[in-house]
């Protein structure tokens, strides 16, 4: 096949561009769409990876991505808590039992090392961790080749008809950027449920912590 024949005609059906767009620092109705998990070679610290997928708005169909690290510590503990609560993947009267144990279910290892997150299991009761709304408040962060990304700050308790709001002072003109320009996600103050706390640690890179 000559060079002209392969590149008369590219088929995208079905394909996402690369990265996403940065998009404006704001709060935004989400849902998730994959969970992965890995661990850093340098820290030893074990990450879930949290893709969600804005809903609404300028920016829908815009992919965010959510770095939380995993200690095992009591606050972090609470932290996870109060973001799976907002979630909706574990109740408010579950909150308050004692000895309310979570299982991840897992999937494949893909070649950099990260294994999906197929579900959870919540007092030994099945739960999807896939379409679950939220809404989630976004920033924007630097990466260490100079390159502004998006950053989830927060992640609150969705609710019906939410619609998105933008920061109007650092709202970008053009509605986003190319990802080889710049790109980020969010904060949520929950409807009664436990409200998450600002991330105090900010990604140091791609695979940040």
């Amino acid at each position: 096949m000559s060079l002209k024949e392969k590149l008369g005609s590219i088929d995208f059906t079905g394909v996402q561009p690369a990265g996403g767009a940065l998009v404006d620092k704001g709060r935004y109705p989400v849902e998730t769409t994959r969970w992965r998990a890995y661990e850093k070679e340098d820290t030893g610290n074990v990450v879930i990876m949290i893709n969600y997928k804005i809903i609404d708005g300028k920016f829908k169909g815009e992919e965010l991505v959510d770095f939380q690290v995993v200690t095992g510590e009591e606050d972090n503990k609470r932290f996870l808590l109060a973001l799976f609560s907002n979630l909706g993947i574990i109740t408010r009267e579950e909150i308050s039992q004692d000895g309310l144990k979570w299982e991840f279910t897992f999937g494949d290892q893909d070649e950099n090392g990260r294994t999906e997150l197929t579900g959870a299991k919540v007092a030994g009761e099945k739960r999807s961790i896939i379409g679950r709304k939220a809404i989630a408040q976004v920033g924007h962060r630097t990466d260490n080749e100079g390159n502004k990304r998006n950053d989830v700050r927060r992640v609150e308790a969705y609710r019906e008809n939410f619609k998105p709001e933008i920061d109007k002072e650092q709202a970008s003109p053009l509605g986003g950027q190319p990802p080889n320009q710049n790109t980020a996600p969010g904060d949520g103050n929950a409807s009664g449920q436990a409200q998450t706390p600002w991330r105090t640690t900010p990604p140091k890179d791609g695979m940040p912590y």
